[in-house]
Protein backbone atom coordinates (compact mmCIF):
# COMPACT_ATOMS: atom_id res chain seq x y z
CA UNK A 1 0.00 0.00 0.00
CA UNK A 2 1.64 3.03 -0.93
CA UNK A 3 2.20 6.33 1.54
CA UNK A 4 -0.79 8.49 2.03
CA UNK A 5 -0.06 11.93 1.97
CA UNK A 6 -2.26 14.96 3.26
CA UNK A 7 -3.83 17.41 1.72
CA UNK A 8 -3.13 21.09 2.49
CA UNK A 9 -5.51 23.36 1.53
CA UNK A 10 -7.01 26.73 2.26
CA UNK A 11 -9.80 29.26 1.31
CA UNK A 12 -9.29 32.25 -0.58
CA UNK A 13 -11.81 35.17 -1.70
CA UNK A 14 -11.04 36.20 -5.25
CA UNK A 15 -13.18 37.97 -7.36
CA UNK A 16 -16.01 37.57 -4.98
CA UNK A 17 -15.93 33.68 -5.14
CA UNK A 18 -14.27 31.30 -2.76
CA UNK A 19 -11.01 29.23 -4.39
CA UNK A 20 -9.52 26.56 -2.98
CA UNK A 21 -5.38 27.29 -3.23
CA UNK A 22 -3.57 24.23 -2.19
CA UNK A 23 -0.43 24.98 -0.66
CA UNK A 24 1.35 21.82 -1.58
CA UNK A 25 4.06 23.91 -3.65
CA UNK A 26 4.48 27.14 -1.49
CA UNK A 27 5.12 24.72 1.76
CA UNK A 28 7.64 23.04 -0.11
CA UNK A 29 9.21 26.50 -1.28
CA UNK A 30 8.90 27.68 2.40
CA UNK A 31 10.22 25.01 4.07
CA UNK A 32 13.47 24.84 1.82
CA UNK A 33 14.30 28.82 2.13
CA UNK A 34 13.63 28.68 -1.64
CA UNK A 35 12.46 32.04 -3.11
CA UNK A 36 9.28 32.18 -6.12
CA UNK A 37 11.84 34.00 -7.68
CA UNK A 38 14.89 31.40 -7.70
CA UNK A 39 12.29 28.53 -8.58
CA UNK A 40 10.57 30.23 -11.04
CA UNK A 41 13.94 30.77 -12.69
CA UNK A 42 14.84 26.85 -12.28
CA UNK A 43 11.80 26.11 -13.93
CA UNK A 44 12.00 28.28 -17.09
CA UNK A 45 8.66 31.07 -16.55
CA UNK A 46 7.85 33.99 -14.95
CA UNK A 47 7.47 34.59 -11.02
CA UNK A 48 4.11 36.15 -11.98
CA UNK A 49 3.44 32.62 -13.61
CA UNK A 50 4.82 30.72 -10.92
CA UNK A 51 2.65 32.76 -8.58
CA UNK A 52 -0.35 31.40 -10.46
CA UNK A 53 0.58 28.30 -10.23
CA UNK A 54 0.65 28.32 -6.14
CA UNK A 55 -2.22 30.41 -5.61
CA UNK A 56 -4.70 28.28 -7.60
CA UNK A 57 -5.23 30.68 -10.63
CA UNK A 58 -3.66 28.33 -13.60
CA UNK A 59 -2.28 24.71 -13.54
CA UNK A 60 0.85 24.51 -15.03
CA UNK A 61 1.69 23.23 -18.38
CA UNK A 62 2.83 19.62 -19.09
CA UNK A 63 6.53 20.25 -19.41
CA UNK A 64 6.67 22.58 -16.24
CA UNK A 65 4.41 20.27 -13.86
CA UNK A 66 7.05 18.17 -14.49
CA UNK A 67 9.65 20.00 -13.71
CA UNK A 68 8.36 20.60 -10.35
CA UNK A 69 7.65 17.19 -9.77
CA UNK A 70 11.28 16.54 -10.78
CA UNK A 71 12.67 19.60 -8.94
CA UNK A 72 11.08 19.22 -5.74
CA UNK A 73 12.10 15.18 -5.71
CA UNK A 74 8.58 14.43 -5.67
CA UNK A 75 7.71 15.93 -2.72
CA UNK A 76 5.19 18.15 -4.69
CA UNK A 77 3.33 15.90 -6.94
CA UNK A 78 1.45 15.92 -10.81
CA UNK A 79 -1.86 15.22 -8.27
CA UNK A 80 -1.07 18.49 -6.25
CA UNK A 81 -0.83 20.51 -9.09
CA UNK A 82 -3.92 19.21 -11.12
CA UNK A 83 -6.79 19.15 -8.09
CA UNK A 84 -9.69 20.65 -9.52
CA UNK A 85 -10.04 24.15 -8.00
Amino acid sequence: MGKVKHIHCMFSLIGGKYRIIFVELKKYLESNYITKRGFAKKLGVTESTLYNIISGRAYPAAKVAQNIVELTNGEVTFEDLFKKK
